[in-house]
């Protein structure tokens, strides 16, 4: 994520990365929720509104899970239109 995107965000989820360059702390003073995936306590869990303390190679299974509930809720329906809407008045136009 580029860190001019970062300060938009309403959720940031870390997965096993370093983050240093994106630098959440200034999404974070916005109200962006942080939540950090991995084995290891990393430096940026100290700022998670969450952690996950996931066993290692465990976290796919879970980026899979959250995909299939995501799925199931429509959102990737909702996105893809929103996208897609969003493409044909920039090709459009």
């Amino acid at each position: 994520m580029q860190p001019e995107q970062c300060v938009h965000a309403k959720l940031i989820v870390v997965r096993g990365n370093n983050v240093t360059y994106s630098n959440p702390s200034k999404a974070k003073a916005n109200g962006t929720k942080l939540v950090v995936v991995d084995p290891k306590r990393i430096k940026i869990s100290e700022q998670a509104d969450m952690y996950l303390a996931v066993k290692p190679g465990m976290d796919l299974i879970l980026a899979w899970a959250i995909a299939v509930e995501l799925e199931q809720l429509g959102a990737f329906a909702a996105l893809y239109h929103e996208t897609s809407a969003a493409v044909r008045q920039v090709w459009c136009n």
